[in-house]
């Protein structure tokens, strides 16, 4: 299965600079979401339950990612508050 943006998860991060979200199978199935805030990269990978060519993969489902997705993103938001605009 292609890694591709999937049409479960409704994320979207309003504070990220740039970010990609994409979910597929390669020895298992998981989602791959790689945000960049300012000069900070992170990236976060989450097994996902799906099931493909006979093979299941145990993890989450899209409904249990997104608020995980979310909380990450507020989290970073909350940082970015605390240390400030940088100077130039």
């Amino acid at each position: 299965m292609e890694f591709k943006s999937p049409d479960d998860i409704q994320f979207e991060s309003w504070a990220a600079d740039e970010y990609s979200l994409t979910c597929g199978w390669m020895t298992w199935a998981y989602c791959s979401l790689i945000v960049r805030y300012r000069n900070y990269n992170t990236a976060l990978r989450l097994d996902l339950q799906a099931e493909y060519k006979g093979e299941k993969s145990d993890g989450l489902t899209y409904a249990e990612m997104e608020p995980i997705m979310k909380a990450m993103d507020t989290r970073f938001v909350e940082f970015l508050a605390q240390i400030g605009t940088p100077s130039p």
